[in-house]
């Protein structure tokens, strides 16, 4: 099976380093035991948001924050 997925951009007009993120993740979905939800800065690293939790129930709809990466 093919996977592509769905990409979204946030551009921010402002530059250097991001020490703390706030952000609020709602997809709608059937089964988000499906869904990988991962944020990639400009230099490719890699934030894991959600990693196929909650087998069979329904959307995510959370707020998420993190520090500096």
């Amino acid at each position: 099976m093919d996977y592509h997925g769905v990409q979204d951009e946030i551009n921010i007009s402002n530059s250097g380093k991001i020490i703390n993120a706030k952000l609020n993740v709602d997809i709608q979905h059937s089964w988000r035991g499906d869904l990988k939800v991962i944020l990639v800065t400009p230099g490719q690293d890699e934030t894991m948001l959600h990693n196929r939790e909650g087998r069979s129930f329904n959307n995510i709809k959370k707020p998420t924050s993190f520090a500096e990466f």
